[in-house]
């Protein structure tokens, strides 16, 4: 969703935190392709109902909408950083993907900040110091990203 609206409106954004799936290989593979909006749908159903109960149709169809963005950044790394502005890469530790963004923030020299276990554990059992983190960086990533480099 970030990096949609990153795309659009560069010269809304002061800063920018990315994460929660593969920047280098995109959406998981799957036996029928490459995963779609309702299979990932179902599948949160089930083991995050906590964070799609709430959704209605339009949430759904906006989600849906961000979801299929996603199809359009896989192998073109470009895109993801042509612009100044701070960015900081969150992913888990438990991240399957956790090795490409650690990749990505070494080759780009941006800032990545690790949780615990896995992005969707962080945000089901909030970990105050990945929020504190992030909320410093959006308050003031110059600081924030001179203090970590």
């Amino acid at each position: 969703m970030a990096l949609g609206l990153l795309n659009r409106f560069p010269e809304r954004f002061n800063s920018v935190v990315l994460g929660g799936w593969d920047f280098k290989s995109g959406l998981p593979d799957t036996p029928e392709g490459k995963l779609s909006f309702d299979v990932f749908m179902s599948y949160a159903r089930c083991v995050a109902p906590e964070l799609t109960t709430s959704l209605s149709t339009d949430d759904e169809k906006s989600v849906r909408y961000f979801f299929d963005e996603l199809r359009k950044y896989l192998g073109k790394e470009e895109s993801f950083f042509p612009y100044s502005i701070p960015t900081l890469l969150w992913a888990g530790a438990s991240d399957p993907y956790y090795a490409s963004m650690a990749e990505l923030a070494e080759l780009h020299a941006l800032p990545l900040l690790t949780g615990k276990e896995d992005h969707l554990s962080e945000l089901k059992n909030l970990d105050k110091r990945s929020m504190n983190a992030i909320l410093k960086f959006i308050q003031s990533p110059e600081t924030f990203i001179s203090s970590v480099t």
